[in-house]
This record gives structure tokens, sequence and C-alpha cells, in this order.
């Protein structure tokens, strides 16, 4: 790692920071656990014929195209997705198997009707989650935990990413830095570098003016974006040197080595470079 030059002059006290907003009951989102619960009964669902189409079914068909004279045997369709020929999806709903004939705005459509597939929904009954076997837990009530667990979790995960962010932002603009001006130009422009590295990897550039017209700046602006975003980091990091310094804090060898690794998989850096940031 680096030897900063860059030095804090004065140190904000994080212990002041309030954190009474951040602080908040976790409010359970029951229409979430609505749609878990529907994708849990949808992975158990199951496929039996049905007698007339409904929307959601899978149908086969041989369709002839009269005016054109196009056949299609043995079609899948999947009804309701109008990726077939709407028209003829919603003269369909409520007919059994069989042959039929229907007039389009491609036309007039022959279709023979062989068969109508369906899934059918179990209940979630606390007998059927037994059957499945469920990571997730032995009865229904069990089940439901579990996913209130998990955006628990989350919400909770959330908030502390939002707290750092906070209370780094905010010890960031209350302490004194003294900048070494060609430390800070350097960064500036390995941190550049590392965004276009980023980019290229993504097939695109800061010159490219899609690009550019997707974050809605000039190429001016993106690197003038690129380098407030790398003088915090660099003054991010005097930040946590001194608090780890003054907490005695270490970090092990094998831990450095993973996030290190993981960096250079995500950002397509060379190693030498990563670790010299």
């Amino acid at each position: 790692m680096l030897q900063l030059k860059s030095e804090i002059v004065k140190r904000y006290n994080y212990r002041q920071v309030d954190l009474s907003p951040f602080i908040l009951p976790f409010e359970p989102d029951y229409d979430r656990l609505e749609k878990d619960l529907r994708l849990l009964r949808k992975k158990h669902s199951i496929v039996r014929t049905a007698e007339t189409v409904q929307n959601d079914d899978i149908i086969t068909m041989n369709v002839v195209y009269k005016d054109s004279g196009i056949e299609k045997k043995n079609l899948a369709v999947k009804i309701g997705k109008n990726l077939f020929d709407k028209e003829a999806e919603e003269f369909l709903i409520g007919k059994e198997t069989g042959r039929y004939e229907v007039h389009t705005k491609r036309g007039d459509v022959q279709i023979e009707l062989n068969g109508i597939q369906r899934s059918v929904f179990p209940e979630l009954t606390d007998e059927q989650v037994a059957k499945w076997n469920l990571n997730e837990g032995k009865t229904v009530q069990e089940v439901k935990e579990y996913y209130l667990d998990l955006q628990k979790q989350e919400d909770t995960e959330e908030t502390v990413r939002d707290v750092s962010l906070h209370i780094l932002g905010l010890i960031r603009s209350q302490c004194e830095f003294e900048m070494d001006n060609e430390e800070v130009n350097a960064v500036k422009e390995e941190a550049f570098g590392i965004m276009e590295s980023v980019l290229r990897l993504q097939g695109c550039s800061s010159d490219d003016e899609g690009f550019l017209k997707m974050t809605g700046q000039t190429k001016e602006q993106f690197r003038c974006y690129s380098d407030i975003q790398a003088e915090y980091s660099l003054q991010d990091a005097l930040l946590g040197m001194s608090y780890m310094k003054e907490h005695n804090i270490t970090v092990p060898d094998t831990s450095y080595e993973e996030s290190l690794a993981q960096y250079i998989l995500e950002t397509g850096i060379t190693e030498e470079t990563a670790r010299d940031i």
C-alpha cells in the first residue's frame, strides 16, 4: 500500500453523529410476502391436461394461414402472452381440443388444437409444506417467518449501508485535511484509468457519445465527477487508517488477499495496480 503524504489536520468525533433518523422499526412488506409464497407454490406446481383453454395455459396446435399457405405443426403457445396472434389466442379461450377457423388481421387461420396443459398451484398447507421438505420451514407459519426474516435482514443491511455512508460523508465534511497536490493528482489519474478499464470491459469508454448520453454528462463533467470521487476515496483512506491506528485494528493477510482478488476480478485491473491503490 502507498505511503500517504496527505494528512488529517483535525478529525471529527464520529460519536457525535445523530443516528436517530435511521433507527426505525421494521415494517414487513406483506405484498412481497404473498409474491414469495406464490413463487413457492409455482415452483411446486403440477402440469395437468385441461378440458378448455384459459389464460396461461400452454396449448399445442397445427396452424395453417390460408392466404399465405404458411403451415406450422406442433406449435406450442402460452395463451395470453400474445406471442402468437392476439386475435387467435382470444378466440381460443374456452375452446376444447378440435378444429377451428378464425379470421384475424393476418387473414383466415385454420387451427387444429391438439392439447391443453395447465399448471396447477397447490394450496399452501402444513401438509404440503411437510411433503416439500423445504429449508424454509416445516409449516406454513415457519415458511412465512423465514421470508419475513429475510426481509428484516435485507432491511438491516440497507440501514447499515445508509448509516455508514451518512457517517462517512458527515465525518469527511467536518474534518480538516492537508492534501498533498501531487498525491491527489496521482490518485485522480489512477482512479480515472481504472474507471476507463472497467468501461472498456463493458465495451465502451468515456469518449462514447452513447455512454455520455446515458449518464447525462459531458466528458469534462464525467472526469470532474471521477476526480471528486477519487479525492473522497483518498480522504476516506486517511480516516480509515486513522481509526484503525487509534483502535489498534489490523486486517489479516488472508482477508486482504481475498478482497484484493475480488477487486481485481470485478475491475479487470492488474494486481500491481490493485496493490498500489
